[in-house]
């Protein structure tokens, strides 16, 4: 806003989730106390907004969102309800009118998928809108680094063609690698050369004003060819700064595990979780007036099906005497109702700023009915747990993936109440799933690591050992901050294992992946990375976006688990006729039986769709059956080779059975 024309203030935020880009729409619109005509939201999916709304309406009033949110036979795909003034503009677009708001609202929090297009316009013209906005506003990338290592190539087109268009970019991360800054920074000072050259800006395209923000400091330069110095300059001052905070708030160190055979993983990993939550909780729990106490910890794993296989592993351990552990199981798979509950529930219990508060929980209050005296509550989740909730737990267990997210996963550890561990509080396994299993490339895209087995300009990407004590230095433990993130000089302790892909530190491993995606460092001969599109001339065809395309995914279904006659509750595949939504029952679904529960184990929450669906029906007064259609639904990916048959339960989500 500093920056801009007086009443000209126009920007674009875009974010990699849903929720998150919802819950950052909310807190702009309270903390810069925005008017309706100031601000539109867009998420491209109608449900999500609604139970958005829906959640913030129980807690408060202070959201303005559309006045038609709980309305499901309305658009509520762009919230906005300013008044589109550009009469050129307005007839140009007017068979368009959410584009209309799109491009008309001053401020535009959104997915990044909807700003992307700009530069992915391979076919149906729909890079126009997008890139009118690009255009007209200014545009912030949040968290830029938590896109995966092949979406980042289509970030730096879009940060290009901001800067060709004249628009000032600020990318908001604690956490940006040095190669993802350099690639960026180079592909912004080719589009603003562009933007100079096209505006008559005689004697500015070699001139930058660039800006670096942190709790420590501000430094700003007009920056000509001298950005990597100081951005390393920032960069010393900031690890010195991190370095000097007293306050450790995550104290980590790795839980060994080793297995004779493959068919022991689980049986194994669930023994050593239940043994080091009974630890952790006596050494970080909170205790009541009654000496009654509660821990609450979370168990990340990178995939569904081991997670799921572990929780029915988990369940059947009794706990020590005299403790009750209560689960919840958390992950991508779930009916988006019942996933909404899950995260409504956990959003309300792991808010601990106020540290008392927890007492007053309903879920707490009726676990404390129970006999035992010790109460250790469990989130068993995947990589949905690390990014866009803001949870605060007292411990973390997980197995490893990245550096990148195993300090994103230790941010969830004291988040709000910052008290100072004496114990260790966050355990890392010293080895995944996936090397325990003896997979070839444990640290891969399947976990969102950087192994792989066909790198760029090399025959594969490698750690020499699958045993983390190995190729990590315990010394990045001792405070897990964002150092090991934002550090990198360039130059591998073994240069030569690198020319032959294998790589002996897990950091390094990382950085170098980077380097080699975005900006071909260290390629014995040319190969393809991201600035190919900044260096040569390619805007006139697709071909790099078709090499390099964001969020490159499987082709899926939409299935809704669905209310039939009866209360019955069934699986269908969403279809449309006659421009309606039908939903025909399938029979590629397995319900699994109930699960037996040990004595001393429970479910955390109820989630009884039945139960869920009818409080819902309530809030948005129609059916049970109109909310399981438009709230029970779950995309999942299409195995072109068979049917893939799924099983679910309400507890463990879908899932694949081995």
């Amino acid at each position: 806003a500093g920056l801009s024309e007086k009443d000209k203030c126009r920007f674009s935020v875009a974010l990699g989730l849903r929720t998150l880009t919802l819950q950052t729409g909310k807190a702009l619109v309270n903390m810069l106390d925005l008017k309706k005509e100031d601000y539109g939201i867009l998420i491209g999916s109608q449900a999500v907004q609604a139970l958005f709304k829906n959640q913030q309406d129980k807690e408060s009033d202070d959201f303005n969102g559309s006045e038609s949110s709980q309305d499901l036979s309305k658009d509520q795909d762009v919230i906005y309800d300013g008044i589109v003034d550009n009469e050129i503009l307005t007839k140009w677009l007017e068979k368009s009118p959410k584009m209309q708001k799109l491009i008309n609202a001053p401020l535009l929090v959104s997915t990044i998928d909807h700003l992307i297009p700009a530069t992915e316009g391979v076919r149906g013209g729909k890079q126009i809108a997008p890139m009118l906005r690009l255009y007209t506003s200014d545009l912030v990338l949040d968290e830029p680094d938590d896109f995966g290592l092949d979406d980042l190539p289509a970030l730096c087109r879009l940060v290009n063609w901001a800067a060709m268009l004249g628009s000032k970019v600020l990318l908001s991360t604690a956490t940006m690698p040095p190669a993802l800054v350099m690639a960026l920074f180079q592909a912004y000072q080719q589009g603003w050369k562009t933007y100079t050259e096209v505006n008559n800006k005689e004697g500015m395209e070699d001139k930058i004003c660039c800006a670096w923000f942190d709790e420590f400091s501000t430094q700003k330069y007009m920056i000509n060819d001298g950005f990597g110095k100081k951005h390393n300059e920032f960069i010393k001052t900031r690890i010195e700064s991190l370095s000097n905070d007293k306050v450790i708030l995550r104290k980590a160190a790795f839980l060994d595990i080793n297995v004779d055979k493959p068919s022991d993983v689980i049986t194994v990993m669930a023994d050593k979780i239940s043994q080091a939550a009974h630890e952790l909780h006596d050494k970080h729990q909170q205790v009541n007036d009654q000496g009654e106490s509660v821990s609450i910890g979370l168990v990340k794993i990178a995939n569904i099906n081991p997670l799921v296989e572990l929780s029915k592993a988990l369940i059947q351990i009794s706990p020590k005497e005299n403790y009750c552990i209560h689960y919840c199981v958390y992950h991508s798979n779930f009916p988006l109702a019942i996933r909404h509950h899950i995260e409504s529930k956990l959003d309300a219990v792991l808010n601990r700023y106020d540290e008392q508060a927890i007492w007053q929980q309903d879920e707490m209050k009726q676990a404390l009915k129970q006999t035992e005296k010790h109460h250790i509550f469990i989130v068993l989740a995947t990589s949905v747990a690390e990014v866009g909730r803001d949870h605060d737990y007292d411990w973390v267990i997980t197995e490893p993936s990245s550096m990148r997210s195993l300090i994103q996963i230790a941010g969830r550890i004291q988040r709000h109440r910052k008290k100072s561990p004496t114990e260790n509080n966050f355990l890392i396994f010293t080895k995944n799933i996936n090397a325990l299993s003896g997979k070839s490339f444990p640290y891969g895209k399947s976990v969102s690591g950087f192994e792989v087995k066909e790198a760029y300009g090399n025959k594969e990407r490698k750690l020499i050992d699958n045993d983390l004590r190995k190729v990590l230095d315990e010394k990045h433990l001792e405070q897990i901050n964002s150092i090991p993130r934002i550090k990198f000089s360039g130059k591998l302790k073994n240069d030569s294992d690198r020319k032959q892909g294998k790589y002996s530190d897990f950091i390094e491993m990382e950085h170098w992946a980077l380097s080699q995606r975005l900006l071909g460092e260290g390629e014995d001969k040319e190969q393809e990375n991201a600035k190919y599109w900044w260096e040569n001339d390619l805007s006139w065809c697709a071909e790099i976006q078709k090499r390099q395309p964001f969020r490159k995914s499987q082709q899926d279904e939409n299935y809704a688990l669905c209310i039939k006659e009866h209360d019955e509750i069934v699986w269908c595949l969403q279809d449309v006729k006659d421009n309606h939504y039908i939903y025909s029952p399938v029979g590629n679904f397995n319900d699994v039986e109930d699960l037996q529960f040990c004595q001393g184990n429970q479910t955390w929450f109820d989630l009884s769709e039945l139960n869920i669906y009818e409080n819902m029906a309530n809030d948005f007064a129609c059916s049970k059956k109109e909310i399981s259609e438009k709230f029970g639904q779950l995309r999942l990916r299409i195995n072109k080779d068979k049917v893939t048959q799924w099983s679910y339960h309400h507890f463990l989500g879908v899932f694949n059975e081995k």
